[in-house]
């Protein structure tokens, strides 16, 4: 579940990101003498703002879920031990790179925050 999981988040983090920036890019390369309303430029921010703050939310919910998933995963590998002893090097090695995950959830989840910020600047502070 964990890797269809990330699967499924990363297809759905590219697709959403490409497009943002795409979007965006394509808006930077008007001039002034074919710029389209600022109206456009409103409704186009508006539509990537609220597709970028869904993808702060799956973003942050993803890196919770990492974050649960190696907690019960570490429960189940105990639960299934018992009082089995176990080598020290096997105690400190994960089979789901948790701390990489939590940290890639997270850092998704600021890097769309701040492309929010960056389509409020192109789609309201510029469009004078």
């Amino acid at each position: 579940m964990f890797r269809a999981a990330w699967d499924n988040y990363i297809k759905f983090y590219t697709v959403f990101l490409t497009f943002s920036l795409g979007a965006m890019g394509w808006l930077l390369t008007f001039t002034e003498k074919n710029k389209p309303s600022p109206r456009i430029y409103h409704v186009i921010a508006i539509v990537f703002i609220v597709k970028s703050l869904l993808t702060v939310i799956t973003s942050a919910s993803i890196a919770r879920y990492s974050s649960r998933v190696g907690i019960e995963y570490a429960q189940t590998e105990k639960d299934v031990l018992g009082s089995v002893p176990t080598p020290p090097t096997l105690l400190n090695t994960q089979a789901i790179p948790v701390t990489m995950a939590v940290w890639a959830g997270w850092a998704n989840a600021v890097a769309m925050t701040a492309m929010i910020v960056a389509w409020v600047i192109v789609g309201f502070c510029g469009t004078n």
